[in-house]
């Protein structure tokens, strides 16, 4: 895979939210827009921690097509719909924190912030 410095920022932000065990297991998902019709997902199974660029799957936002035939996250469609909907969407990074990590106030779930990683 070529040099891409946002995938090399959002492959950081999964180390750094791993070291926060902020996605246990394999849990959580993360993607970045390539462009209006791509963008790239990490891979079902991997601890999101220990992400390479590699593990990130080339997946058609249309129609969640992945050319490679690997298995892209089971929440592709998650992703792919909200870079659909709202195009200044440049990452989504899904985390699964556990209820004793979390430093604020509960609050509901929402879309926070558009742009690049």
């Amino acid at each position: 895979m070529s040099e891409n410095p946002e995938l090399a920022a959002l492959v950081a932000a999964c180390h750094w939210i791993g070291q926060k065990g902020w996605c246990p297991a394999t849990g959580g998902n993360m993607s970045v827009r390539l462009d209006e019709d791509r963008c790239l997902i990490s891979e079902s199974g991997k601890d999101k921690g220990s992400l390479h660029q590699d593990d990130f799957l080339l997946v058609n936002i249309a129609d969640n097509h992945v050319p490679s035939g690997r298995t892209p996250s089971a929440e592709t469609g998650l992703h792919t719909s909200l870079y659909r909907r709202f195009a200044p969407v440049g990452a989504v990074l899904h985390t699964h924190i556990r209820e004793r990590d979390r430093a604020l106030p509960r609050r509901k779930k929402r879309c926070i912030g558009a742009g690049r990683v």
